[in-house]
């Protein structure tokens, strides 16, 4: 049987069969059958049947329609949630859109490399420094990256100072410091082995910086002595001083 309920009041009204009165009711929802997602009152009704031994209880499902008011309301809350959805994802729209500008008002990081004039021009310095001094060296330099950026090898300098002189320039990139001995290295006792096999502890390799910023590095091999290519490299950079700001 179905009924219309506006509220609790209507209750006792509902007409029950035989005669039976109402007792008590149960709220819950109906989860199949035509009144499937309706409201369902749940009638609890004694018999008037006065034979029986005790008053049987029966109950019966009174399903009604919400009354118009309460679906109203019901529609208003879904309105409202759903404006309130559509307003969040404006929102989240609106910022997705102005992070772009943002991004292009910072601009992209700004940062210093070796060009190839430079390493050149160090190489070259480097090369005559040493040549001055009559030294037949290799100038090795390599950019941020640790890759060759320029390289020379003056006439008659052994064939041991390439690989030397990339040694040297891995230290001196991997450390950000000059190639050398280590600081509690023993004066007159043999030098330890370095921490890789690709790096060396002979001097002669300096780091290329603009300011805090390592941008290359530069090696001299070849020299009567580590301090003597350091000596060399040294003077190359001072050169280019002005270039490295």
């Amino acid at each position: 049987m179905a009924a219309v309920i506006r509220g609790l009041d209507d209750l006792p009204r509902v007409k029950l069969r035989n005669g039976a009165r109402f007792t008590r009711h149960l709220f819950g929802t109906a989860e199949a059958g035509p009144l499937r997602n309706a409201m369902v009152v749940t009638v609890m009704a004694a018999s008037p049947d006065t034979q029986l031994a005790g008053p049987r209880l029966r109950q019966r499902q009174v399903g009604y329609r919400v009354a118009r008011r309460e679906t109203e309301q019901r529609e208003y809350e879904t309105r409202g949630d759903a404006q309130m959805n559509m307003s969040k994802w404006l929102m989240i729209a609106a910022v997705a859109a102005a992070m772009p500008a943002v991004a292009s008002a910072q601009g992209l990081p700004t940062q210093k490399v070796l060009t190839i004039d430079v390493a050149q021009t160090i190489a070259q310095e480097a090369m005559a420094s040493c040549r001055a001094s009559g030294y037949k060296v290799t100038v090795t330099v390599v950019d941020g990256a640790n890759v060759l950026k320029a390289f020379l090898r003056d006439d008659g300098a052994p064939a041991i100072t390439v690989e030397i002189g990339r040694l040297k320039a891995n230290t001196a990139m991997a450390f950000g410091r000059p190639s050398g001995p280590p600081a509690n290295a023993q004066p007159g006792q043999p030098l330890p082995p370095p921490i890789l096999p690709s790096m060396t502890n002979a001097a002669g390799g300096v780091p290329i910086k603009v300011g805090d910023d390592l941008i290359g590095a530069v090696s001299v091999s070849g020299a009567p002595g580590g301090d003597k290519d350091a000596a060399c490299v040294n003077a190359a950079l001072a050169k280019v001083a002005d270039k490295l700001k």
